[in-house]
């Protein structure tokens, strides 16, 4: 199983298929054209996009693959691609990072589901009101609860998933940190270490 597909069963528990084997074996086929990179921002557009807690269809996740690709590499004119991408765009992380520092940002770190929250910002460019706020939640929740169901098995592929798991729930507390007007350096990515440079640090 790819990784992209360990990191989605996290997040939305085993694909119902009644052969995983073959299943498993198809899609990462598919998935062999994909570079890690545009794989690793699909599952992003998946877990903030995927409405359902069920594990995404084969169709859904090769969209995303696809929107990803364009996001690393766009290929597509700009006004097409920036209609379609304007919730992965910098002012809309920016956004979001400043929406997530107000009270119901510091009420989500404070009950654990301020990620979820942050997801939403970017995409809409506001805070949830009203059943949005109970959907924000109950998706942290959704994790939370495939997560724990991760940890408490002892195969090595559930150990990956908890490690996957793991990262998730640091970005959270990132997140958190940021809510209350303590935000984290971020760690140096490979590409950083890789040009001898330190996030944070001038040249």
């Amino acid at each position: 199983m790819t990784e992209l597909l360990q990191r989605l069963s996290v997040a939305f528990g085993a694909p119902d298929t009644p052969d995983l084997g073959k299943w498993t074996a198809e899609i990462s086929r598919m998935l062999m054209r994909y570079t890690a990179d545009v794989k690793d921002k699909a599952f992003d557009i998946i877990v903030t996009g995927h409405r359902s807690r069920t594990f995404p269809s084969i169709a859904v996740i090769i969209s995303a693959c696809e929107d990803a690709a364009h996001i690393i590499a766009p290929s597509r004119p700009p006004e097409q691609f920036l209609k379609r991408n304007l919730d992965w765009t910098e002012a809309a992380i920016t956004r979001a990072d400043m929406l997530i520092q107000s009270q119901l940002g510091q009420r989500a770190a404070d009950d654990g589901w301020v990620l979820s929250l942050w997801d939403f910002c970017r995409k809409h460019g506001r805070l949830p009101t009203g059943r949005e706020v109970g959907e924000c939640i109950s998706n942290a929740r959704g994790f939370d609860e495939a997560y724990a169901q991760v940890c408490r098995q002892g195969t090595p592929l559930d150990r990956t998933l908890e490690q996957l798991g793991a990262s998730m729930l640091a970005k959270r507390r990132e997140k958190a940190e940021l809510a209350h007007g303590n935000p984290i350096t971020p760690r140096p990515t490979r590409k950083d270490m890789a040009a001898g440079e330190t996030p944070g640090e001038t040249p």
